[in-house]
């Protein structure tokens, strides 16, 4: 026997709802889960609807003795939560190969499984964007300038501190670039 749980939790304007498919029988079941919901918002991998997942259904494999859990989001919110996800259909015995290990046969399926070659945007250097950022002095140094910096009047030591920092710096940067 198949029994499904569910539990919602409407924050934001957004439903939640987490479904936990029991299977208590001595075979795997292919289970078809059915959404109440007008708008549903299925996990995605890659950009890609999670496998099982078509439009406000999904089918996943229940192993024997075993459970499984999904989990989705809605703009919706449901008359009750019996009607956020309920069971459509039970196949009497699950296929020997469950739908999560099938070799994808399309381009979605691929991607899906191998994932999305593209660089995430934020790697990819643009005309705004140096491809490295610029160094920083250490903050203690930066702050010293940025005091030195902020004076109305600076006197005559404060020139001859600023010079004594350019000059080990150059001599710093020389040893730096010798070895």
């Amino acid at each position: 026997m198949v029994e499904i749980h569910v539990e919602t939790d409407r924050r934001d304007c957004v439903t939640f709802v987490a479904a936990t498919v029991a299977n208590d029988g001595t075979r795997p079941r292919e289970v078809t889960l059915e959404t109440g919901l007008e708008t549903v918002w299925e996990p995605r991998r890659q950009g890609l609807p999670e496998a099982g997942w078509d439009g406000d259904s999904v089918t996943l494999v229940v192993p024997a003795g075993g459970t499984r859990g999904i989990g989705f989001a809605s703009p919706d919110a449901p008359e009750s939560v019996r009607d956020a996800v309920s069971i459509l259909s039970v196949a009497a015995e699950a296929p020997t190969t469950p739908a999560e290990a099938v070799l994808p046969h399309s381009a979605t399926g691929l991607v899906r499984t191998l994932g999305d070659p593209t660089p995430p945007g934020d790697a990819v250097p643009s005309a705004e964007t140096p491809p490295a950022p610029s160094p920083k002095p250490p903050r203690a140094v930066a702050a010293w300038f940025d005091a030195l910096e902020a004076r109305d009047d600076p006197d005559e030591r404060d020139r001859k501190r600023a010079q004594a920092v350019a000059d080990r710096a150059e001599r710093l940067l020389a040893t730096l670039e010798a070895r």
